[in-house]
């Protein structure tokens, strides 16, 4: 993995707390599905592979409301 820094809005940071703390993912695991999900759907429409998904369809909903408070932070 490659340690990258960014900067986040008091409420983006929020958002991921909570997400973590209800799915009991680490904040870098939220992070990393919700880029997934916004960088595959984005470039093909759909993921790649749904098998890559598997463990993420558990946190689906979850992920869409997480990635709607980043979209609107």
């Amino acid at each position: 993995m490659v340690r990258k820094q960014f900067h986040l809005t008091p409420e983006q940071c929020k958002a991921i707390k909570q997400a973590a703390k209800r799915t009991g993912a680490s904040e870098s695991e939220i992070v990393r599905r919700a880029l997934d999900a916004v960088l595959l759907y984005r470039s093909h429409g759909k993921p790649e592979s749904r098998e890559r998904f598997d463990r993420s369809q558990l946190y689906e909903e979850r992920l869409d409301k997480l990635l709607a408070a980043v979209r609107h932070g």
